[in-house]
């Protein structure tokens, strides 16, 4: 099925051309559509588990190279309050065990964050140093 605009007309022998014929160009109209797949599962924080001064963490759809820290302000990595001051990357199974640096900081508001391989904030959430909610 082809849809030609109203008075549209053919070339002709003897007549100068004139805009108006039909063409390809003129007439197709693409159809995109775009699809999410498997693949763009976006890794999540799952749970937050506290152990005495340790944090265990899970992870929903980890990749390797994503690690968790805890920091209290999210987007500074100088704001770390883990043991020796390194996030810890996410094992293959999708967890990960985090030591708090100073036992002080019981009690304290902090935030669990998910880093990218590039070190960006993919996810977070709020905990309390210590203390399981």
């Amino acid at each position: 099925m082809i849809a030609s605009p109203p008075g549209v007309g053919c070339f002709k022998a003897g007549v100068e051309y004139v805009h108006g014929g039909i063409s390809v160009q003129e007439l197709v109209v693409p159809r995109i559509s775009v699809r999410t797949s498997a693949a763009a599962a976006q890794p999540r924080l799952a749970s937050v588990k506290w152990v005495g001064m340790r944090c265990r963490v899970s992870v929903i759809d980890a990749i390797p190279g994503l690690k968790v820290d805890l920091r209290t302000r999210p987007a500074d990595p100088e704001a770390t309050r883990v043991e020796g001051r390194q996030a810890r990357e996410v094992s293959p199974d999708g967890t990960v065990s985090i030591p708090v640096a100073d036992p002080a900081d019981e009690g304290m508001a902090a935030m669990i964050v998910l880093l990218s391989t590039d070190g960006r904030v993919l996810h977070s959430m709020p905990t309390e140093i210590g203390v399981n909610r």
